[in-house]
């Protein structure tokens, strides 16, 4: 079988099983965001200034709608079609420049873990990914104008796509390409003009982003943080493979590395994109700055890149032992390969949890099991207040319908005025999110303006989820 059969076989069957899974598994995120921006996608018909959302970011949201309407299985189906168009477009970019071993780019993407965590979900990752390879792709393919157009839209997909503004403007900026550079404020351009009635002003593009805030609201970490990290990313195979290619870049390039980098193509849009994002995400987390929580799945957004780096430092490795000796390519590369097949099955950091990725956690299926059916007993149409939006979710509970759904974070004003509802009090979104500490929650109890109806704790891994529900009086 040759390698572009190969890669075709691998890239069907990766295909079908997402699907499949997409269908077979009633997971619906390890994190909130993935199905809060599923409500919004579901809900936006209904409320349109849901389409303008900066935080539901309005690109994702205006392509996802379609499918959410058919449920949270349709939207994995999203995510998996915007995952395999990347894994496509990697393998037409491979072609163009000729690179070996093509058939290797799709296994480095469906082998990583999170891959898994994050296509079975309503996260916005797997479009950026989707929209900042088929930018590169068009650009390598010599269509820049379309190239600079279609990744103008990205920072409405993830805020992280001003930075591949940055990047991108950089990389016209030295071809003096006045046009392109110029056409990457599209974006901004088009959805200003779309939701300036909406939002009630042109530039709501840039003062309502979500995350243009300093303080470090979830805290802040070290700056070797995701250099660790990387690791249970990836697995230690793969990211030696990226380690790999950065080195012999270096050595073949050495003190002309910086203007190869920045003067190629190939290494400009792959390798430039990939450290720059990469060295903006340390910077944020090490500082604790526009909303940073040292999440690591933020890195699926340029996984389709760094499977091209991969690639790079595999073909370099076996190159380099076929020219020391050919006898050991085979035994060598058939180890290697193994070893990265089998090591996200073991019992380590970076392996597959299939439970915790495909699958309700526990406290979402407590929801769905025990909450919900209390509620759907006992609420009596009362006024809901919640801060876990998966609890909305499970009970068809539109939660932009401030008639019968508000934020706890209102939960002062409902006392005061008097007003009757139930509050879903849980110890991560009510407690942190919205800052209503047990001790707050206890001495409105004491006070008599709240009733405890109902406590349930479920243990997720090493974390217990504290779900109580309180009548206001």
């Amino acid at each position: 079988m040759n390698e572009n059969k190969a890669f075709q076989w691998i890239f069907a069957s990766g295909l079908a099983l997402f699907i499949s899974l997409s269908f077979f598994t009633n997971g619906i995120g390890r994190e909130a965001d993935s199905i809060t921006h599923f409500l919004i996608s579901y809900y936006a018909p209904k409320h349109p200034y849901l389409f303008f959302d900066h935080w539901g970011k309005p690109f994702f949201t205006l392509l996802a709608s379609p499918f959410a309407a058919l449920g949270f299985s349709w939207i994995k189906v999203f995510n998996t079609l915007q995952t395999f168009l990347s894994i496509w477009l990697i393998w037409k970019i491979g072609l163009q420049y000729r690179l070996k071993r093509l058939w290797m780019l799709p296994i480095f993407i469906l082998v990583c873990p999170i891959t898994w965590q994050v296509n079975f979900s309503g996260l916005t990752e797997p479009l950026f990914a989707s929209v900042l390879t088929f930018s590169v792709y068009l650009i390598l393919k010599n269509k820049a104008s379309a190239g600079a157009i279609l990744v103008s839209f990205l920072p409405f997909v993830r805020s992280e796509g001003l930075l591949i503004l940055v990047v991108f403007g950089l990389y016209f900026l030295i071809r003096k390409d006045w046009k392109n550079l110029v056409l990457l404020a599209s974006g901004h351009l088009i959805m200003s003009l779309l939701g300036w009635p909406i939002q009630g002003e042109f530039l709501w593009v840039f003062t309502k982003i979500p995350y243009a805030h300093l303080n470090p609201i979830y805290g802040k970490g070290t700056w070797d943080h995701f250099l660790i990290q990387f690791h249970f990313m990836h697995g230690p195979f793969p990211y030696a493979l990226i380690i790999l290619s950065i080195f012999f870049l270096i050595w073949y390039y050495r003190n002309k590395v910086i203007r190869e980098l920045f003067m190629n193509p190939y290494f400009y849009l792959v390798y430039g994109t990939s450290l720059a994002f990469f060295a903006a995400h340390t910077l944020f987390w090490a500082l604790g700055i526009f909303g940073s929580m040292g999440l690591t799945r933020v890195f699926f957004g340029i996984l389709p890149l760094l499977s091209l780096m991969m690639l790079d430092g595999w073909n370099e490795l076996l190159d380099w032992i076929q020219f020391r000796k050919s006898a050991l390519k085979n035994w060598v590369g058939g180890t290697l390969f193994g070893i990265m097949l089998v090591f996200p099955f073991l019992d380590n950091p970076a392996s597959f949890k299939l439970k915790r990725d495909l699958f309700l956690s526990n406290s979402a299926q407590g929801i769905k099991d025990e909450l919900v059916p209390w509620m759907e007993a006992k609420r009596n149409e009362a006024h809901l207040l919640a801060s876990d939006v998966s609890v909305c979710y499970f009970l068809n509970q539109d939660p932009f319908d401030s008639s019968s759904f508000s934020s706890p974070k209102l939960l002062m004003k409902f006392i005061q005025e008097k007003k009757q509802g139930i509050l879903v009090w849980d110890n991560w979104f009510t407690e942190v999110e919205d800052d209503l500490a047990p001790s707050r929650i206890d001495s409105l109890v004491k006070a008599g303006h709240l009733k405890e109806e109902k406590n349930w704790v479920w243990k997720n891994e090493n974390v217990s989820a504290n779900y109580r529900i309180y009548r206001i009086q």
